[in-house]
């Protein structure tokens, strides 16, 4: 998207259709659905912040529903019908909305240090998310079914002062790892979500400024791809892991 306008192009052949569709004007986000079917589109005017879905196959935009968040945090799909957003200065919450139905309501993990980075699995129902205290990031799992307490994975040591948390994460595509990334340094690590096991990735060379307008992670077959703003906008793509 470009000034907030998001446009939809199809692939015809391999190739890129010349024409693109206008979806949604004032965008901030967008979040796939699990089935791929359905696009999560998060808007914000004057007004404050609203998510409608976009369906791929009937072409079509729902009405938009309003999203009670301060700021364009994180927006992660938490099942089929329900979205999640990071609740500001909450520990180990976050406050979701069914943009069907416009029921919402918060998921929370129990007490512990803020988090602010969820992302589900790609063939499962299973959450993992991160804390962060002054001296490490801890990756922790968690079923999204079922009232269970949350499994902590591994413990990352923190290696540069921060202000501000700056840690994101993202499913690896194989679903048997989590991909934990500092924003602050450019460090990554990947966190086997059997046994736990910590391996650390390599650097990506990208700008150390210690402080991120905004930070996002995608994976893809080979590794991550981390999109960071500050004065500009930069989308970088790791090693194979």
């Amino acid at each position: 998207h470009q000034h907030g306008a998001l446009r939809i192009r199809s692939l015809e052949r391999g190739q890129l259709a010349e024409r693109s569709e206008l979806v949604a004007t004032g965008v901030k986000r967008v979040a796939w659905s699990p089935d791929d079917r359905r696009l999560a589109v998060l808007t914000h005017e004057h007004t404050g912040y609203t998510v409608a879905i976009w369906d791929r196959v009937t072409k079509t935009l729902s009405p938009a529903r309003p999203v009670a968040i301060p700021y364009d945090s994180e927006m992660t799909w938490i099942d089929d019908r329900r979205i999640a957003f990071g609740v500001a200065h909450q520990y180990r919450s976050f406050w979701w909305i069914d943009p069907a139905t416009g029921e919402s309501g918060s998921l929370a993990f129990g007490d512990g240090q803020p988090t602010i980075s969820l992302a589900r699995a790609h063939r499962s129902a299973r959450l993992a998310y991160v804390t962060e205290t002054a001296t490490e990031i801890i990756p922790w799992l968690v079923d999204g079914t079922a009232p269970t307490p949350p499994r902590r994975l591994a413990s990352i040591p923190v290696t540069s002062p921060r202000s501000a948390r700056l840690a994101r994460l993202v499913w690896a595509a194989s679903d048997e790892a989590v991909v934990v990334f500092d924003g602050a340094t450019g460090e990554a690590w990947s966190v086997a979500t059997a046994d736990g096991r910590l391996e650390r990735l390599p650097d990506l060379p990208m700008a150390r400024s210690g402080s991120f307008g905004e930070l996002s992670l995608a994976a893809t077959t080979s590794g991550i791809a981390v999109f960071g703003r500050t004065v500009s906008a930069d989308v970088y793509r790791s090693a194979p892991l």
